[in-house]
């Protein structure tokens, strides 16, 4: 059996589905896009508040939407494990000056055509998004950890 809302209502079981899309900016397909692209719900993940001195708190279940979409509407941070085949990397990159950050990108062989650069929540602290390949294709995330680290020790 299946309970439904008054006349003129969405059934209760797609009503609750789509509750966090009513206290949300994000529409559904920019929703399931950046769903596609970023996010992986298992095993866990982490949250973190905004305001001075708070730290990141892991929270051991699945990713469910509505931390996503609070990420999303800029409420709080979530970060997740990343994809097995990530179609997109993010290098955090704390307490350095911007010029560094571009020659970090360009050491990366990275430009503007093929990386963004935004601004962390800390002062002085970046992110580089940027697509990774390994023969036309994404790496597996263990490859690109590899890699990174590799070039982080180099640096």
């Amino acid at each position: 059996m299946r309970l439904t809302l008054p006349l003129n209502s969405t059934p209760f079981t797609a009503r609750r589905f789509l509750e966090p899309f009513y206290q949300s900016t994000i529409n559904k397909s920019t929703y399931n896009e950046y769903q596609n692209n970023f996010i992986q719900r298992q095993p866990k993940y982490a949250v973190k508040l905004p305001g001075p001195g708070r730290t990141w708190s892991t929270k051991n279940k699945p990713l469910s939407d509505i931390p996503i979409l609070a990420h999303l509407d800029g409420k709080y941070s979530v970060a997740g494990i990343g994809q097995w085949y990530p179609k997109f990397a993010a290098l955090d990159i704390d307490s350095v000056p911007f010029e560094r950050v571009l020659s970090i990108r360009e050491e990366l062989g990275l430009d503007e055509s093929n990386s963004v650069i935004y601004n962390s929540e800390s002062p002085d602290s970046h992110h580089i998004f940027f697509r990774p390949v390994y023969s036309y294709n994404p790496p597996t995330l263990k490859l690109l950890n590899t890699s990174l680290k590799e070039f982080c020790i180099t640096m």
